[in-house]
């Protein structure tokens, strides 16, 4: 047999011999491993804590509402409630309403029956036939609506019928815009605005030779 060299014999020694840093390597490497396991099992044992923590939590918000008996007096007290509400939702609808009223210079309403003839006798003494149409015997009808405030002061004018013939709407616009200002409203009146309808009829008297 062939003998071995020392040289050979060291080779071999060192193949089987541990490295201590080696050593330290896989030590660091099983220790971690273990920690990772170790913390793997606690993060998963929290999580099942957590979730049944939070099924316990939405087990808890199902609750049936029930709602109690109501008392007869309670009931009546409640509707007695409503029905106040109601009352001065009504009011306040009609305070609403009583801030603007519209009327008729013939009106026979006592609230304001006297002023609109104090309105009426101001639009008349201002009224006139104009010369134009009366000299072409023009005829005709028409109503104007007319806003105030509560100071008299004339705000808007409105054609709601035309006489079809402009010479005589403008004559009775111009005839109201003349009697401004009217005078304020009297105590009577409540409202903060007035819309006056008035009507203006023109006629010629038919000569004495015409039936």
């Amino acid at each position: 047999m062939d003998q071995v060299t020392p040289q050979k014999k060291n080779k071999k020694e060192k193949l089987f011999t541990t490295n201590p840093r080696s050593t330290t390597v896989w030590r660091f490497i099983l220790i971690s491993l273990l920690i990772h396991f170790f913390l793997f099992i606690i993060l998963k044992n929290t999580n099942l804590i957590n979730m049944s923590a939070r099924q316990e939590n939405f087990q808890a918000y199902e609750v049936e509402l029930l709602i109690p008996p109501v008392d007869a007096e309670e009931l009546k007290d409640l509707i007695a409630e409503y029905n106040e509400i109601d009352i001065i939702d009504n009011i306040a609808n009609q305070t609403e309403q009583s801030l603007e009223d519209t009327i008729t210079l013939d009106t026979t309403d006592p609230r304001y029956e006297s002023y609109a003839q104090i309105i009426k006798q101001a639009i008349m003494s201002a009224w006139i036939y104009p010369e134009e149409a009366r000299n072409k015997r023009i005829e005709g009808t028409l109503v104007i609506t007319f806003s105030i405030d509560s100071s008299g002061n004339l705000l808007a004018t409105k054609n709601d019928v035309s006489s079809g013939f402009s010479i005589l709407n403008d004559a009775a616009r111009d005839a109201i815009h003349a009697a401004k200002p009217f005078p304020p409203f009297p105590p009577s009146v409540v409202a903060s605005k007035l819309n006056i309808k008035a009507g203006f009829t023109y006629r010629l008297s038919k000569k004495p030779s015409e039936k």
